[in-house]
């Protein structure tokens, strides 16, 4: 906040135009007490503002902030918003730190089973050695009183139906065993794939550029992304964007059909934060210009996760084919917890 005495006699005059008091639009002069709005910038009389000469002294110090009688309203609001976005990121860290615990208990409990696992195989072979050695002693002791080739027989068979039997229980064991590893080692597969996927999103509907090289296809791409992402009014920043690239093969048709064979754009996000205010302004897309209007984001989701968002979709469409009301049926929800929503129908 700047007050009189802000700089030397040549710059104020080569700013005399724009030094006019907001309240009588008379100039504010080096002799005058003045004070500058820290939001718009502009100049008032202290006498105008109803500041006295003490108010005037204190403002003086430069962790004191004044904003003019205009922009003070706006502040306030400005700051109650800020206070409220700095709550629910506080909130969103929250949950990430105890969704990364989770990841993390799946984690040990994947290596507590490995360890039981490789356990479970080393008694077996312990068990397996000490009866083979058990059965070949008793051979050798039983020979000395039975015919030699008739005993053979004889506990031949009785070695290998028990050997069997063993084996078989042991076999089942270890098929049990690497059915559990194989499910353990999916679900810390998946909770992987979604932890690294958390941060993205997915634009659909968006024409692929016609640029000459890759490199200035790829710049168009993430020129859209980022002017799409700042109409939505949630403080983004270009910064906020880690990578963009397009999912699939690329189709060199011309045209309408180019539009519509458009592969999706995928949008690294620098935070969860940023990413979940985009997902919560979505319904700002149909207030929209023309060529933002048309597009779709979506969750960037694992491969189980769309699986399962087919299957519900599927069943929305079956519940708005058999709707006989004013209804329609939709798939909404984070990928975690997607859900089908009833709608009434707009004309």
């Amino acid at each position: 906040m700047l007050r009189s005495g802000r700089g030397s006699s040549s710059s104020i005059k080569e700013k005399e135009n724009e030094d006019n008091c907001i309240i009588c639009s008379n100039k504010v002069l080096e002799r005058d007490l003045g004070l500058q709005c820290e939001m718009c910038e502009r100049w008032s009389h202290c006498k105008c503002e109803g500041i006295g000469q003490d108010t005037y002294s204190l403002l003086q110090h430069d962790n004191i902030h004044w904003f003019c009688s205009n922009c003070n309203k706006g502040v306030q609001k400005i700051l109650k918003s800020m206070g409220k976005i700095e709550n629910r990121m506080d909130k969103i860290e929250s949950e990430m730190h105890e969704f990364k615990g989770q990841v993390r208990v799946a984690e040990d409990k994947s290596d507590s089973r490995m360890n039981k696992f490789e356990k479970e195989l080393e008694s077996f072979k312990a068990q397996m050695d000490e009866t083979l050695t058990k059965y070949s002693q008793d051979i050798k002791n039983s020979l000395k009183s039975v015919d030699e080739t008739e005993m053979k027989s004889v506990v031949g068979a009785e070695v290998d139906k028990s050997i069997g039997q063993q084996f078989g229980l042991r076999t089942i064991q270890i098929q049990q065993l690497q059915e559990s590893l194989d499910k353990t080692k999916e679900f810390v597969e998946e909770e992987q794939d979604k932890e690294s996927r958390r941060n993205n999103i997915v634009i659909y509907r968006v024409p692929e550029s016609d640029g000459d090289t890759a490199a200035d296809r790829a710049s168009d791409d993430k020129k859209f992304c980022e002017q799409l992402l700042n109409k939505l009014n949630v403080g983004f920043v270009p910064e906020d964007i880690k990578k963009t690239f397009r999912l699939g093969r690329r189709v060199a048709d011309e045209g309408a059909q180019a539009v519509r064979a458009s592969r999706p754009i995928l949008v690294e996000l620098c935070s969860y934060a940023i990413k979940n205010l985009i997902m919560q302004s979505l319904f700002k897309l149909k207030s929209m210009e023309n060529k933002f209007k048309s597009v779709i984001i979506s969750h960037d989701m694992t491969r189980t996760e769309r699986e399962q968002c087919k299957i519900l979709v599927e069943e929305a469409k079956e519940k708005s084919r058999n709707e006989t009301g004013d209804f329609i049926y939709r798939v909404r929800g984070p990928p975690a917890r997607m859900q089908i929503v009833r709608f009434r129908k707009t004309n």
